[in-house]
């Protein structure tokens, strides 16, 4: 049975919710070179988060277990309403994680697709100038946040992409 979770976890088709720790697993939301999302609800809370798990393949590779460590130790320090919050990182079933905010809603990259597509429909400047000004804000946040001993932690995104700028169903606007 484990194995049979496991390999639907893998292949983003769960049938039912798949135990993980103190979540359940209820489906494959997202995958990239590094890690794959999943939507998942806490057991003892009546909520959605988005976990996201370093790949298998590259479980065994010291320098992406570290860099995804990272990763998640710098989003935990990110409090700002432009940026996707990070509640947890941590390791379950022998797999690094790192659970998230859930943002109900679709990212810029299929909005962009769905508008180029249906030409007759582009996005109105002031929604356009909106997004930007969120990515923006939050980017700068990022930029100016320092340590506890007022260090500037000098952290630059790399990854500022139309996929990793999540927009919600109730009009708000993260950076992932």
């Amino acid at each position: 049975m484990i194995q049979t979770n496991a390999q639907d976890i893998q292949n983003g088709s769960l049938s039912a919710p798949v135990p993980f720790g103190k979540y359940f697993l209820l489906g494959r939301i997202g995958k990239g070179g590094m890690a794959e999302v999943f939507l998942a609800r806490p057991k003892t809370q009546n909520r959605l988060v988005a976990i996201k798990c370093i790949r298998k393949s590259l479980m065994d590779s010291k320098e992406f277990v570290e860099m995804f460590i990272r990763e998640g130790k710098l989003a935990i320090q990110l409090n700002h309403n432009a940026i996707v919050k990070t509640y947890e990182i941590g390791r379950i079933q022998g797999r690094h994680f790192i659970c998230m905010e859930y943002i109900s809603g679709i990212d810029l990259k299929v909005l962009l697709r769905r508008s180029k597509m249906n030409q007759a429909m582009r996005m109105p400047v002031p929604h356009s100038l909106y997004i930007a000004l969120r990515v923006f804000e939050g980017l700068h946040y990022a930029h100016e946040l320092s340590d506890n001993t007022g260090t500037c932690l000098n952290l630059v995104n790399r990854d500022v992409s139309p996929s990793n700028i999540r927009l919600s169903f109730d009009g708000d606007v993260k950076l992932l």
